[in-house]
């Protein structure tokens, strides 16, 4: 992994394509392998980790929680539980944090934890990423619970893997917007940022 670095870094491509582009694709050409039958379970498995362990090496200075952040816009990002997939949530929680965005991410949690999370901190906006049609009634769940504890006021956005597979999703997760396209949802649920936006595909 290293060599491979050194060869970006050598062609002047930025951690930020690499985080938005790259690891996306590499993500994505794994789901294929699985899905054709050309690579393993534990080939998937290892290879997708991996990516992941990379991603947060890249992250490490994404940070937009700081102390400075006087009115900048949180993101409440939840990935439902039961969901084997968390990459495509590290991608779009580094994006966001790189707009200056404030993110939250949560994986798998209960309802109960969301409560009381929602009870403690105050966010401007939610975001579900969901992969599998397993997922799509806890969504439901999740989302209900974002309105309740929330008095109905929390923005909600839907996206992840699951889209593109015909799925009927904005009736049943009944969330504001769904899509994978982060500026349109960054729009949609009134985001603010420090940077004009860039198109990532996720």
């Amino acid at each position: 992994m290293d060599l491979v670095l050194a060869k970006f870094e050598r062609a002047r491509v930025s951690t930020e394509v690499l985080a938005d582009h790259y690891i996306p694709e590499v993500a994505r050409r794994l789901g294929r392998a699985w899905e054709n039958d050309t690579a393993s379970f534990a080939e998937v498995s290892i290879g997708s980790a991996r990516l992941q362990a990379h991603l947060n090496e890249l992250g490490r200075s994404w940070q937009a929680d700081g102390t400075d952040g006087v009115g900048r816009s949180t993101l409440l990002l939840v990935v439902p539980e039961g969901e084997q997939h968390t990459l495509g949530a590290r991608v779009v929680s580094g994006w966001m944090r790189r707009q200056g965005i404030s993110v939250c991410l949560r994986v798998g949690p209960k309802a109960t934890e969301l409560a009381a999370l929602l009870a403690q901190c105050r966010f401007d906006a939610a975001m579900i990423s969901v992969a599998c049609h397993e997922r799509l009634e806890s969504c439901t769940g999740l989302v209900k619970t974002l309105r309740e504890e929330t008095s109905n006021g929390l923005r909600i956005a839907l996206g992840g893997a699951i889209l593109g597979r015909g799925e009927d999703i904005e009736t049943v997760a009944g969330v504001d917007i769904v899509t994978n396209d982060l500026p349109k949802a960054v729009e949609a649920l009134d985001l603010s940022c420090k940077r004009p936006l860039v198109t990532v595909i996720t």
